[in-house]
């Protein structure tokens, strides 16, 4: 718990942070004070409390931690300083590690656990942390058959995954992958939502995506300073703007 800030001191140090957040073009879109994250941090302010942003760290069978992982973990800390700088706010990053995913889409154990080994050294200790998904109440024994509807929201969201698993896994695969995929996401998002009420989740993938993801305020950002939105653990063939793996 940090001190409480006074309703002026809020204003002019939410009004400071999104003018910070919308330099550069850091993020995907200019962060209004009438913004979901703008109020979102308005409240930490008000309550005492330190900005917390949860993002998923993904491993695919052909990750390798190097340049773009560096890559991306600078952009996330001039992120987090434009925050702290401009709202005058203490502010800490948490790397959700996607296991179950990898499991999901045959990733070897020995190569994701590799990889978010490396991935965790990188991180430091300073307002970083880290934890695996199966580590979450439920989560471990999610992937058990359950089939998410083809209907509404959930339609557009198979379409997109399975788009994406076809050209990864093959026709024959696809189905299967993209079903386990998002019955996974659904089920995992509720448990974020309730380790983490007070968090943000910071997205570097589509809008369309929203859906599965946390109900938390969000953050749309990129994965590096150049404004790319390709995660670094996917390799170049292989890789895609849109899956959260």
């Amino acid at each position: 718990m940090v001190e409480r800030c006074s309703l002026p001191d809020t204003a002019r140090h939410v009004r400071k942070m999104c003018a910070r957040l919308s330099e550069g073009k850091l993020l995907k879109s200019p962060i209004a004070e009438r913004s979901d994250f703008a109020r979102y941090v308005r409240d930490m302010l008000l309550l005492g409390e330190p900005v917390r942003l949860l993002l998923y760290w993904g491993c695919s069978s052909s990750a390798s931690f190097g340049p773009r992982e560096k890559a991306y973990i600078q952009y996330l800390k001039c992120v987090i300083n434009a925050i702290q700088e401009g709202g005058q706010t203490p502010t800490t990053l948490h790397a959700l590690f996607t296991d179950t995913h990898s499991e999901i889409n045959a990733v070897a154990r020995e190569t994701y656990l590799d990889y978010y080994l490396e991935t965790a050294g990188a991180l430091g200790r300073e307002n970083w942390s880290f934890s695996y998904l199966s580590e979450l109440p439920g989560c471990a024994d999610i992937i058990s058959g359950e089939v998410p509807p083809r209907t509404g929201s959930f339609k557009r969201l198979s379409d997109i995954l399975l788009s994406d698993a076809r050209r990864l896994y093959g026709e024959e695969r696809a189905e299967g992958r993209m079903e386990a995929y998002l019955a996974a996401n659904l089920r995992e998002s509720a448990e974020i939502k309730r380790r983490w009420p007070l968090g943000c989740f910071f997205h570097p993938g589509v809008p369309e995506l929203k859906y599965m993801l946390p109900s938390l305020p969000m953050l749309y950002g990129y994965t590096n300073l150049q404004r790319s939105s390709r995660k670094p653990w996917f390799a170049i063939s292989q890789s895609s703007d849109r899956k959260e793996a």
